[in-house]
């Protein structure tokens, strides 16, 4: 059965995964219409029917507008890609060992990579069409060296990674209900 998403939206248009999907999106004659929000504000030329937004997905209100934005279109959603996550930032380089584990760093990447894509779903999901089959897709990295992979099943594993289990787990069980 061939896709029709008609209406298509991508959290993360501003990175590397997204943006390519977002540029194969517009290339595509069934889309109609693309929303594609980002972090900053993405500097590139879009076409007509491709809306840009930016959203924080460290603080709910940002996510509500975004999706009263794509409400405001008055088109179900036909597709949702969240393509976003955070390994580390300017200040906080991706930690090597245990003893780089700071309690703000592992709260921003559980905040960014479990909670943040978790609220998208609470807010887009109702938006989604209900006359034909919607797509969500939520990607996640498995991230980590050799060495951290080694020094977790001698440690038992307790500490690294749980952030990102529990998004996968909690993103793969959330489907469409009728009538959200």
């Amino acid at each position: 059965m061939p896709h029709i998403w008609e209406h298509a939206v991508i959290i993360g248009a501003g990175g590397a995964i997204g943006g390519a999907l977002a540029d194969a999106l517009i290339e595509d004659k069934d889309v109609r219409m693309l929303h594609a929000f980002s972090r900053r504000a993405i500097s590139r030329a879009w076409p007509s029917h491709a809306i840009t937004g930016i959203m924080d997905l460290e603080h709910e209100d940002s996510i509500a507008a975004a999706a009263g934005t794509v409400a405001g279109a008055g088109r179900p959603v036909d597709l949702l890609i969240v393509a976003t996550g955070l390994l580390h930032t300017p200040a906080q380089m991706p930690e090597k060992g245990f003893r780089d584990l700071t309690p703000q760093a592992m709260a921003q990447a559980f905040a960014v990579n479990t909670i943040g894509p978790a609220l998208v779903l609470k807010h887009f999901l109702p938006l989604f069409n209900r006359q034909r089959q919607a797509v969500c897709a939520v990607l996640s990295a498995r991230v980590g060296s050799l060495s951290d992979n080694r020094a977790v099943a001698v440690s038992g594993g307790c500490c690294i990674g749980p952030a990102e289990r529990f998004a996968r787990r909690k993103h793969r069980t959330q489907r469409p209900v009728p009538g959200l």
